[in-house]
C-alpha cells in the first residue's frame, strides 16, 4: 500500500478522492493551475502542487508537468480521476515507467478499451461526436438531432403553428399592454427562421466521416440528389410561402402598424441567400463534376426549382399569343420576393468571378424572367406596375448605366462686407 498518492485532476473529482484518501490514512497531493489557484481542492489536500498556467494542455494533460510533481513531492502513487490523462493509455505507461503505481487499468487494457469504442463509431454514427459544420455537413447542426431535417422541421413547424395559435391568450393580460406579445411574436419568427436553416443545409450538404484509411474509403459522402430536392420543395412550400398564421391579423394589429412585411422579406432573403451562397452553389457544381452517373442536384436544377417556386404566377398566364389566359395577381408577400430574388441574381450577374457558375446562371436566369414577364397580357393594376418594374430592374443589371458626375453648378461670390472705420 502507498503512503502519498498523487491525484491528477482537479474540481469535484480531486475533493472526492482527497475525502476517500483522509478515510484510508493516504496523504494527499494536489495539482494545480494558475487558474484553479483558488480552488477547493488545493485547499483540502495535504500537499499542493502547481504544475502549469490555465490552458489544460500545458497542465493538467501534460504527462511531462505532473510527473515532474510526483517526483518534487515523493508521490508513490498517481491516481488521474475521470477525464484528463485517465483513458490515455500513453500516460498510463509513462507512470509505471518512472516507477510510480497508476491507480487504474493496465495501459494495454486502456488501449484496447479504446480501439473498441472507436470500432463501434465506424458503423454507429450516433457515437461520433463533431464540432458544429452546418454549412457543410447537415447532419453537425446546433438543434438538430434528427437524421432527416426536412421531416424534422416539418413536425417544428406544426408546433410553431400551435403555439402561434395561443400567442394572444398567453401573453396578454388584462390591463398590461402588448410587448409581451410583441417580443414573443419575434421570437417565433427566428425559431421559424432556425429551422429552417437546417432544411437549406442540407442543399449542397456533404457527410463528414472522419474515419482513418482502412476503416472507410472515403471521408466526405454527397448528400443524395432526391434529398436536395426535397429539401429545395419544403423551402419553397414552407419558407418561400407566407403561412396564414404569420400575418393573423389578431396577432398583428395589437403589435405593429407596419413593418411585418419587412419581417417575412427578411426571413426570405435569408432562405435565398444561404442557399445561393457562393461556396455552396461551388461545391455542388465541383460535386456534379465528379459525379460519374449524372444524377448530381447542380446549382442549374437548384435555380430552376426556385424560379418554378417563386414565378408560379406565371403559369397559366395570357400570354401575347393567348388572350383566353387568367388573370395574374401578385400579392405584396409575393411581390417583395420576386424582387428580392431579382436583386441576388442581379448581384451574382455582376460579378466578374471566374471560379463560379453563378454569374453566367444568373444571367441566364434573369433573361429567363424578363421573357416571362414580358409575354404576360393580362394583369392587374399593381402586379402591370410589378412586371413593369421588374424588367426595368433587369435592364438596369444588364445595361448598368456610367456614374457619371453631375455638372458643377456655378458658384455665386458674395461681396463681403466692409468693416466700417471707428
Amino acid at each position: 500500500m502507498f503512503r502519498r498518492l498523487l491525484i491528477a485532476n482537479r474540481g469535484e473529482i480531486a475533493v472526492r478522492i482527497i475525502r476517500a484518501c483522509r478515510e484510508l490514512g493516504i496523504e494527499s497531493v494536489a495539482v494545480y493551475s494558475d487558474a484553479d489557484s483558488s480552488a477547493p481542492h488545493r485547499a483540502l489536500a495535504d500537499r499542493a502542487v502547481r504544475i502549469g498556467p490555465a490552458p489544460a494542455t500545458h497542465s493538467y494533460l501534460s504527462t511531462e508537468a505532473v510527473l515532474r510533481a510526483a517526483k518534487e513531492t515523493g508521490a508513490e502513487a498517481i491516481h488521474p480521476g475521470y477525464g484528463f490523462l485517465a483513458e490515455n493509455h500513453a500516460f498510463a505507461a509513462a507512470c509505471i515507467a518512472g516507477g510510480l503505481i497508476f491507480v487504474g487499468p493496465p495501459p494495454d487494457v486502456i488501449a484496447s478499451l479504446g480501439s473498441k469504442i472507436a470500432a463501434r463509431q465506424v458503423d454507429n454514427p450516433m457515437l461520433r461526436f463533431g464540432d458544429p459544420n452546418p454549412a457543410v455537413d447537415p447532419t453537425q447542426q446546433t438543434e438538430d438531432l434528427g437524421s432527416d431535417a426536412v421531416k424534422s422541421t416539418e413536425l417544428g413547424l406544426k408546433n410553431i403553428a400551435r403555439v402561434a395559435g395561443y400567442l394572444v391568450s398567453a401573453t396578454c393580460k388584462e390591463g398590461e399592454d402588448y410587448e409581451l406579445l410583441s417580443n414573443m411574436y419575434t421570437q417565433l419568427l427566428r425559431q421559424r427562421d432556425r429551422e429552417l436553416g437546417h432544411v437549406a443545409n442540407v442543399v449542397g450538404g456533404v457527410v463528414q466521416n472522419n474515419l482513418w484509411y482502412g476503416q472507410r474509403d472515403r471521408v466526405f459522402d454527397r448528400t443524395a440528389s432526391e434529398r436536395q430536392r426535397a429539401a429545395v420543395a419544403f423551402l419553397i412550400e414552407h419558407g418561400l410561402k407566407v403561412p396564414n398564421y404569420l400575418v393573423s391579423s389578431d396577432i398583428l394589429d395589437r403589435i405593429d402598424a407596419d413593418g411585418v412585411a419587412d419581417r417575412i422579406l427578411s426571413s426570405q432573403r435569408g432562405i435565398l441567400s444561404s442557399l445561393l451562397d457562393d461556396t455552396r452553389i461551388r461545391r455542388m457544381s465541383e460535386y456534379a463534376n465528379r459525379s460519374a452517373t449524372n444524377d448530381a442536384y447542380t446549382p442549374a436544377f437548384l435555380i430552376a426549382d426556385l424560379h418554378a417556386g417563386i414565378f408560379t404566377e406565371f403559369n397559366g398566364a395570357a400570354s401575347a399569343n393567348d388572350s383566353n389566359g387568367s388573370m395574374i395577381q401578385v400579392d405584396l408577400y409575393r411581390r417583395n420576393l420576386q424582387r428580392a430574388f431579382v436583386e441576388q441574381l442581379g448581384t451574382f450577374a455582376s460579378s466578374t468571378s471566374t471560379s463560379s457558375d453563378m454569374p453566367a446562371l444568373s444571367r441566364a436566369e434573369l433573361k429567363r424572367v424578363q421573357e416571362e414577364a414580358k409575354k404576360v397580357q393580362i394583369a392587374d393594376g399593381i402586379t402591370r406596375a410589378h412586371l413593369d418594374d421588374l424588367l426595368a430592374r433587369i435592364q438596369r443589371i444588364f445595361e448598368p448605366k456610367d456614374k457619371t458626375e453631375a455638372p458643377s453648378s456655378p458658384t455665386t461670390t458674395f461681396p463681403r462686407r466692409r468693416p466700417e472705420a471707428e
